[in-house]
């Protein structure tokens, strides 16, 4: 990853106490926060103002922060409370020792809640695959998102939106899958073994052209929109 733009550098030291008073968190989770998080760092502010890019009809601003972490054991629901206390998207770049980590909620805009966290694997911070891309905000942010989770990358020209409900519906085959898979192991009646390699066939099936059944989505909501 090569450092954002000069002109987007913030480079401010936030106490931890800010994002505590500033969003709710149960007793718990202030716990959590003070043990699991070593410091914050407001690395970058990435908007039209400071990027040759347009403002998006989504996404107005992204915050980018570094957060100091003492285990490499990564709680969203740390990442969740810091992204309740803002009105912006945050891309967080997760550092503990000399490893770093991508992370980023999905969000359709700064208005709605955090619907899932992507994140990278731990590597080295040069390695992170973090570049700015596109002609508006709304774009960068989906790009980074995309960058996250290199999955999305099998949905091009699928808009974002219907590309991470695509991947939703394949973990939940994926995982219905397993469960039958489970059962068919432990199973001893014949009948029954024959109906569960059934049901496994039959969902494979299903499964098999998600990224044209992420393109029917698009088109369906495209044709609502009409």
């Amino acid at each position: 990853m090569m450092d954002f733009p000069i002109s987007t550098a913030v480079n401010t030291p936030i106490h931890k106490k800010t994002f505590v008073e500033k969003s709710p968190m149960t007793p718990a989770m202030k716990k959590a926060f003070a043990s699991g998080v070593e410091k914050i760092i407001w690395r970058n502010k990435l908007s039209a103002t400071t990027l040759p890019v347009q403002p998006g009809r989504r996404v107005v601003e992204v915050e980018v922060f570094e957060v100091a972490l003492k285990s490499a054991s990564v709680n969203n629901q740390l990442l969740h409370s810091i992204d309740k206390s803002l009105h912006y998207h945050v891309l967080f770049l997760l550092q503990h020792g000399e490893r770093y980590m991508a992370s980023m909620g999905y969000k359709g805009s700064p208005e709605q809640t955090v619907r899932e966290y992507f994140a990278t694997a731990w590597m080295a911070y040069a390695e992170l695959p973090l570049q700015i891309i596109g002609p508006t905000m709304d774009d960068v942010v989906d790009n980074f998102l995309r960058q996250i989770h290199q999955g999305l990358n099998d949905y091009d020209g699928v808009p974002l939106d219907d590309a991470i409900q695509a991947l939703a519906w394949q973990k939940r085959q994926d995982n219905e899958i397993a469960k039958l898979e489970k059962l068919l192991r432990a199973e001893k009646q014949p009948k029954r073994k024959f109906e569960l390699k059934q049901q496994i066939t039959t969902i494979q099936n299903s499964t098999g052209d998600i990224h044209g059944q992420a393109e029917h989505a698009y088109a369906q909501r495209r044709g609502q929109e009409y």
